[in-house]
């Protein structure tokens, strides 16, 4: 029991971290948000910290799983908004010029 639930770290934390890393990969500097960079780059750090102390032979505590669930749940449910570039929420506000008045 305790090898299938290691296992199933293991996994979790692999998706968790190939996930973000595909979205990193997606996020252009100077065209989308610092903060969206940052929380996945932190997300794949975690999951990678996951899974090195799981090879070490650490036990998979509870606040783990529940890191790792929160995770896989919203790279599943925002997986539509990423199909091919990064969604529009995560660009940067561009301040736009109207009239050719400045303040």
């Amino acid at each position: 029991m305790k090898t299938a639930i290691e296992l199933g770290g293991i996994i979790a934390a692999c998706a968790v971290l190939i996930g973000c890393v595909v979205r990193v990969d997606l996020l252009r500097a100077g065209e989308h948000r610092v903060s969206v960079f940052g929380v996945y780059l932190l997300w794949a750090v975690f999951a990678f910290g996951v899974v090195l102390g799981l090879l070490r032979g650490e036990e998979l505590d509870w606040y783990d799983v529940a890191a790792l669930a929160g995770m896989l749940m919203h790279l599943a449910l925002s997986r539509k908004s990423w199909r091919g570039c990064a969604p529009r929420d995560a660009q940067v506000k561009q301040v736009r010029d109207i009239g050719g008045q400045h303040g």
